[in-house]
């Protein structure tokens, strides 16, 4: 009798647990705009967000206007699937911070270091500010000195 009532609780325990089990959705593969756009770098850091459909080797460099090198890089590592957030705090990779302009970035996700490439994206953020009144000041008596 104790078998009987074992095999029982069994067979209810496991058609609950196969009825209630969801299995999450794999994320897509995403390269967010950076969020505030534009920003001052002397106030603000971006974030971006993205988002690896499978397990990568993961780069994110921030590039020059005009993309002929890396101004910054933030991200070069292994990562599960997933999404994610970093903050790119409007520094180059020597840690002063860049001037105004529009800066590319791009992600790109490897299979693993140096494979093929499994997804690659770039968009592009804008670094604004507004002169400080003693910037303005000091701007203001150069362009006098050239009158």
């Amino acid at each position: 009798m104790r078998f009987v009532l074992l095999v029982a609780m069994t067979a209810i325990f496991s058609i609950q647990a196969s009825n209630s089990i969801a299995q999450p959705p794999l994320p897509e593969w995403r390269l967010s705009q950076n969020n505030p756009n534009p920003f001052c770098n002397k106030s603000t850091a971006p974030d971006i967000g993205y988002a690896l459909a499978q397990p990568s080797f993961v780069a994110l460099n921030v590039w020059s206007p005009d993309t002929t090198y890396v101004v910054r890089s933030i991200l070069n590592m292994y990562q599960s699937a997933g999404s994610y957030m970093v903050r790119w705090d409007g520094r180059d990779n020597s840690g002063e911070l860049v001037t105004q302009g529009d800066y590319p970035y791009s992600l790109t996700a490897y299979e693993e270091e140096g494979g093929p490439i499994l997804f690659e994206d770039m968009l592009v953020a804008s670094v604004r500010c507004e002169p400080t009144s003693n910037e303005a000041a000091t701007w203001g008596r150069i362009k006098s000195l050239f009158k």
